[in-house]
């Protein structure tokens, strides 16, 4: 069995504990500089790097052709490092002087889970103010 040092576990993100039922999970995330090396199907097709047409005139379904082509500097929000995307959290906040969390996910194109480990991460290094509770909730710099 593998032990974990305290500054390996010191590099984690931890998120909400998401539970139904008598399952719950607590999302631990790896603080990476950069996202996997590669698109899902949906970025492919959005971004016109993966063409997926029918062989047959007739419409054989089990038959396709799939064509990639290859996308070089291929960016996204999602494979943004994490530095990046902390910068851009704050510049929100330095914009509305008091921001929800709706608002950054918007502006900063981050998913309402990753806003959320950002946000509490802001906080807990006193790089931001939280107040309220809830949908009440707002952030603002220290």
């Amino acid at each position: 069995m593998h032990t974990l040092s305290a500054a390996t576990w010191q590099q984690f993100l931890y998120g909400d504990v998401q539970s139904h039922g008598a399952l719950a999970v607590l999302p631990i995330l790896a603080d990476l500089p950069a996202g996997p090396d590669y698109l899902t199907l949906g970025e492919a097709l959005a971004a016109g790097t993966l063409t997926i047409t029918e062989i047959s005139e007739g419409g054989s379904v089990p038959e396709l052709a799939v064509v990639v082509r290859t996308m070089a500097a291929h960016t996204s929000r999602h494979h943004a490092d994490v530095a990046a995307c902390l910068e851009a959290i704050i510049a929100c906040v330095q914009r509305h002087t008091t921001t929800q969390r709706a608002t950054i996910v918007e502006e900063c194109g981050l998913s309402p889970a990753n806003a959320s480990i950002y946000l509490r991460r802001l906080c807990d290094e006193g790089r931001l103010v939280r107040h309220g509770e809830k949908s009440a909730t707002t952030y603002r710099l220290p």
